[in-house]
């Protein structure tokens, strides 16, 4: 079986029955609409991750996004970097090294990371092998 199943079945009809939907498309039904829903599955199917991948990736999201803005700023990512990669406190992180990360993260240079763009971080350096 495919791993994402064709667009033109109902949403319903590409999962096995459930007794709740995924805590990610849980959020995004109730803040958005069917088309944020889709939003995120596209995502999904271009980055090549399942539901299971998915609700992950938001899980971490979710936390290293501290105040909740729906975006990681520049304290936050530093927070992420240090917890990802196990970087003992007594340690000190280079700046260029953060730098260099933040570079390759803030895909569109906006000055925060977005969730596809964590998505494009987190699966290269910290992603299921």
């Amino acid at each position: 079986m495919a791993k994402y199943p064709s667009r033109n079945l109902s949403l319903g009809m590409q999962r096995k029955a459930s007794s709740s939907p995924s805590p990610v498309m849980k959020e995004f039904r109730t803040s958005s609409s069917r088309a944020c829903e889709l939003e995120v599955r596209d995502l999904y199917r271009e980055l090549d991750m399942n539901l299971a991948q998915g609700d992950k990736y938001k899980r971490a999201f979710d936390e290293f996004d501290a105040d909740g803005s729906g975006a990681i700023d520049q304290q936050e990512f530093a927070c992420l970097v240090r917890r990802c990669f196990r970087i003992p406190a007594h340690l000190e992180l280079p700046e260029a090294r953060l730098k260099h990360f933040w570079t390759e993260a803030d895909l569109d240079g906006n000055g925060e990371i977005d969730f596809r763009e964590f998505c494009i971080f987190y699966q290269k350096y910290f992603g299921d092998g």
